[in-house]
């Protein structure tokens, strides 16, 4: 708990908006593969545990492992949901974690719907052998950044990149010698660090004074 306030309250998107109703969607679209997928496996695994919400099967070992595989993440993103209302974080990646119990809940329901299951798990590998049809097409404009900062940038100027997790990236593209920071105290001299990855000419070292900043 004491981990999550501390998120909550540092969190590395405060521009970011807070999720809607559509969140469903975009789960469905950035960890199952697509609304086709998605489609497919609820509907079989509707028709599979249909029968276990009837009261004569309602106590039952497999209505048990139903609820659960159903609690886990349901209250997994609905607390996730609800936090994101108070302080923006809500990343649908970063709910990885709770994949495991729906690809469970969904083959759980599968395997009860016979024909039904079989045919969605069927298509569902259909329409995953093409990625292209639900990874984005283009992932970051980071190597067009470069090619446009790197010949007005020189040893020593700061680099301040909005999102921590792309520090890495923006080193890769970007010429070496240059420091970095994040917007998370972006002021504070204790969060500028330098990655070298090999060390620059004596031509091209720049004055301390003179050092610029871009942000990305």
């Amino acid at each position: 708990m004491p981990n999550f306030l501390y998120q909550a309250k540092h969190t590395a998107a405060p521009w970011d908006s807070s999720p809607q109703f559509g969140a469903p969607v975009q789960l469905s679209r950035n960890l199952l593969g697509g609304d086709r997928v998605s489609i497919a496996l609820l509907l079989a695994a509707t028709i599979g545990v249909a029968e276990l919400f009837t009261r004569a099967h309602r106590r039952t070992r497999e209505a048990t492992v139903m609820w659960t595989l159903i609690a886990i993440p349901f209250a997994t993103l609905l607390l996730a949901w609800i936090a994101s209302q108070i302080t923006p974080a809500w990343v649908p990646r970063y709910f990885a974690p709770v994949l495991g119990a729906i690809v469970l809940l969904a083959a759980f329901g599968c395997s009860r719907a016979g024909v039904v299951g079989i045919v969605a798990i069927v298509f569902s590998v259909i329409f995953l052998i093409n990625p292209s049809s639900y990874t984005p097409a283009y992932k970051s404009d980071m190597r067009d950044i470069s090619g446009e900062m790197t010949p007005r940038m020189h040893p020593g100027d700061l680099v301040i990149s909005a999102q921590p997790e792309q520090i890495p990236l923006t080193w890769y593209y970007l010429r070496p010698n240059l420091r970095y920071a994040n917007t998370n105290r972006a002021g504070n001299r204790s969060n500028v660090f330098q990655l070298d990855r090999r060390a620059a000419p004596p031509a091209e070292r720049q004055p301390a004074g003179d050092a610029r900043t871009a942000a990305c």
